[in-house]
């Protein structure tokens, strides 16, 4: 390495040093964001439903699908309450190496359905569109075809891998990758959000109006199905893996100066 390093031009070098400083300022950033949703979750208390005033609050509750009708899901066609779904084209040359191939973005889309969540003081209606949303599960799995043929695909949790390992992504049957995140009826949910009670009163969103649909200027929108102390733990757990990572990104860029010093 130190000799590629030494001999490199230096438009050469200059991308050796960019590629781990841009890794480790993203990585920076992104434990940074988990550190700060901690924080918030943390310093917003707990309100009931029923008893809650406009404003930015916090909620737990369990979700419910309105009118008891489930949204499908497009990849694995579960019944749930929210989905996101995307499928990728690997493209690029299909050697074993993998050299110079990369994941193109066919399709790409996000459930905007409306569903309640309830809890013991009453329901209010949650608008999903532009939430952080850490969802029940998800699926990341590969395929010959643009449409899966496999709908049962590994479903894990928040925090857990979803691929299934290593594996050669140059064969024909990984030609494209499909990744899908669902949350479902019944599941328990987390809300932080800026509610409006409604016009009317009542307990039933469907009679108050009731609903969470945004965070605010500095607050953010989050809908977990993680409980309060689980999400808190998870965001801990993504801040010390990036801040991790990060750190031996910057080492990587230390050492390349190094060896380009004669």
């Amino acid at each position: 390495m130190g000799s590629m390093v030494r001999s490199a031009s230096l438009a050469e070098f200059l991308v050796m040093l960019v590629i781990p400083l841009a890794i480790a300022a993203l990585l920076v950033y992104a434990g940074l964001r988990a550190r700060r949703r901690a924080a918030i979750i943390n310093s917003t208390p707990r309100a009931n439903i029923g008893m809650a005033d406009d404003g930015y609050r916090a909620f737990e509750g369990t979700i419910e699908a309105i009118a008891g009708s489930p949204v499908t899901s497009p990849l694995t066609k579960s019944p749930c309450v929210w989905f996101h779904a995307k499928v990728e084209e690997s493209v690029g040359p299909r050697s074993n190496n993998k050299v110079g191939r990369h994941w193109k973005v066919l399709n790409e889309t996000t459930s905007r359905a409306r569903f309640l969540v309830r809890d013991a003081t009453g329901a209010c209606m949650i608008h999903p569109d532009d939430a952080d949303v850490t969802p029940t599960d998800r699926s990341v799995w590969y395929g010959a075809t643009i449409e899966p043929t496999d709908r049962n695909p590994l479903k894990v949790g928040p925090g857990e891998s979803p691929s299934p390992g290593f594996q050669n992504l140059a064969g024909p049957d990984t030609r494209y990758r499909y990744s899908e995140e669902r949350i479902y009826a019944g599941a328990p949910l987390l809300v932080l959000g800026t509610f409006t009670v409604g016009a009317a009163g009542g307990n039933k969103a469907s009679e108050t109006g009731a609903s969470v649909r945004r965070g605010t200027g500095e607050l953010p929108f989050i809908l977990s199905t993680s409980p309060r102390d689980a999400q808190l733990n998870l965001m801990a757990k993504r801040g010390v893996v990036a801040f991790g990572i990060a750190a031996l990104a910057l080492a990587i860029a230390v050492l390349i100066v190094w060896l380009r010093l004669p």
